[in-house]
């Protein structure tokens, strides 16, 4: 939260501010439930004694190094609203032109309200920069399929409307891909976002809280979390590898105790002995496996093909295969497994025979 520090007086003739209403002036007071126009929220209320009841009340922002009478350019914003009857009066508005000072207060701008061509600004009896409307407290990624966003709505403003934006990078900063949540109002304490897909290779997501998709005006820091634990840091339980059909294939088969969507292998030809620890993926080729969910609940105790083959399965598990063709004779591959959500740990290797 900044503070509006500088307060002045500032005698402005009546053509110059005639000039200014005409272009510059939002009538009425203005709405929070509009698109924010700027990134920082400034809140100004203040009295002006019930004398004043029914006038407008104008406000300016000023640059500090304003002459006297301060030209258009000098005015960085320009607003009116009316007093009301018990003299309070009340601005809401959106500016992202200041800068601060190393005490964190406005040292560009002065702040000057003006009634029929005199100075009131000794009325103020607030004045606020708020640079983060919704403070986003934390980023739950722990389930895979779920984030929720804690988020605080810092001054309880109605008629916020905003998103909850997530993006997926790999380890080198490169968007994979994006999702956006649905758009709720700022009454919420947490948005929960659902999501049915990781990009392959992402290492960690950042979620943004958006005002709109349009502007893309942010509302709060964005929260950075690492989802490596999705995508990597799993291994298959089994694998195995036997001939193929002719001496050009191979065929793999595995299994895993999680639900394995868009279950793949990828294999590459081996160039060099580093290549098993990381993998080669720009010369990879990726194979799509057929694959399939066992529910242990639903089998267990429930007899197989042969009358004394019943099944007792301790936990559910996926079951995975896959084929490689066209595979070079004498020649060593490097392979792994994985899903849609990434690559289990583990790199292997196999070599093909020599025909002769």
């Amino acid at each position: 939260m900044k503070i509006l520090h500088k307060i002045t007086s500032l005698l402005l003739c009546t053509l110059l501010l005639s000039t200014l209403f005409i272009s510059g002036y939002a009538q009425g007071e203005p709405s929070l439930s509009k698109t924010y126009e700027k990134q920082s929220y400034v809140l100004v209320k203040g009295d002006a004694g019930t004398q004043n009841a029914g006038y407008d009340v104008s406000l300016m922002l000023v640059k500090n190094t304003a002459s006297a009478i301060p030209s258009k350019e000098d005015i960085g914003y320009l607003a009116q609203t009316n007093i009301k009857a018990d003299g309070s009066y009340l601005f809401e508005f959106y500016f992202n032109g200041f800068t601060y000072d190393e005490n964190g207060y406005v040292n560009n701008y002065n702040l000057v309200l003006n009634v029929n061509n005199e100075t009131i600004t000794d009325t103020v009896s607030k004045a606020e920069i708020i640079s983060e409307l919704v403070v986003f407290n934390s980023l739950d990624f722990s389930e895979f399929g779920k984030a929720i966003a804690d988020l605080t709505n810092s001054y309880s403003l109605e008629n916020i409307s905003y998103s909850l934006i997530v993006g997926f990078y790999d380890d080198n900063d490169t968007l994979l891909g994006a999702k956006l949540a649905t758009k709720y109002t700022g009454d919420s304490n947490q948005l929960t976002y659902t999501y049915d897909d990781i990009p392959i290779g992402t290492s960690y997501a950042k979620a943004f809280i958006w005002e709109d998709t349009k502007k893309l005006i942010p509302l709060s820091a964005a929260q950075t979390k690492d989802i490596r634990s999705f995508t990597t840091s799993r291994s298959v339980l089994t694998l195995t590898i036997a001939p193929g059909g002719n001496e050009t294939e191979r065929n793999f088969a595995w299994y895993d105790v999680s639900q394995m969507d868009d279950a793949r292998l990828q294999y590459a030809v081996k160039q060099k002995e580093s290549d098993l620890t990381v993998f080669p993926e720009e010369n990879a080729i990726t194979v799509l496996a057929e694959s399939g969910y066992v529910d242990a609940a639903k089998h267990n105790g429930k007899q197989g093909q042969d009358e004394d083959d019943i099944f007792t399965y301790d936990k559910d598990y996926s079951w995975a295969k896959a084929t490689i063709t066209n595979l070079a004779p004498n020649t060593e591959y490097v392979y792994r497994i994985g899903d849609k959500l990434g690559w289990c740990e583990g790199i292997y290797e196999f070599k093909t025979d020599n025909p002769d």
